[in-house]
């Protein structure tokens, strides 16, 4: 193997450990919270020293940080919001919001870690808080675009917007959480949904 061959494998090999090392730490962040966490519960899950888990997150909370931003939500959400671009109907707005709800189910780990450290830590309410303002934002776009075709009546689209990521987040808290309801995701979209968009005022 040439020397430049080595040192491209030694790249490979230490990205592959970052990977690891973050993967894990999510696990243990999301079941222990960022206070109850530390170094050598996640080195010695990852079965590595702490000066090699220093040696790649010069801190906890660098570690804590990049666990965050590498599993973060926002690449997925801006994928299924721009897949809808060519879609433009009401009924798309069904199918958004079904693929966040799944969206969120398949990164658990990711909202317990958000729901245990939220109220606690600036550094998770501030990453959270980026994130609901960008996906409000990408949703209100798209409800603009609506209104401009003439298939919604115009009306505040951020307060729609902001109704729809509340309303997928909630149900996801609370089915999985609390174990509140019986509703199945497709169930629960289309009746919130319709509710919105058609209003439950008697006409």
């Amino acid at each position: 193997m040439t020397e430049k061959n080595k040192t491209n494998s030694r790249k490979i090999q230490a990205e592959e450990r970052r990977l690891q090392i973050l993967d894990t730490a999510l696990e243990i962040f999301a079941a222990k919270g960022f206070n109850g966490t530390s170094i050598k519960d996640i080195a010695e899950a990852v079965g590595i020293s702490q000066g090699l888990l220093y040696y790649h997150f010069t801190s906890k909370e660098k570690l804590f940080m990049s666990t965050l931003e590498s599993h973060t939500f926002l690449p997925e959400f801006r994928r299924i919001l721009s897949e809808s671009d060519n879609l433009p109907s009401v009924s798309e707005m069904k199918e958004i919001a079904f693929s966040f709800i799944k969206t969120l189910e398949r990164r658990e780990s990711l909202v317990r870690l958000i729901m245990h450290d939220v109220a606690f830590n600036p550094a998770v309410s501030d990453a959270w808080s980026l994130f609901l303002r960008e996906v409000v934002a990408l949703l209100q776009k798209y409800i603009d675009r609506c209104i401009e075709s003439g298939e919604l009546r115009p009306h505040n689209s951020e307060v729609t917007a902001r109704s729809i990521l509340a309303n997928t987040i909630m149900f996801h808290i609370t089915r999985d959480v609390f174990k509140s309801t019986d509703l199945t995701v497709r169930e629960y979209v289309e009746g919130f949904l319709d509710t919105i968009i058609k209003g439950i005022e008697y006409r």
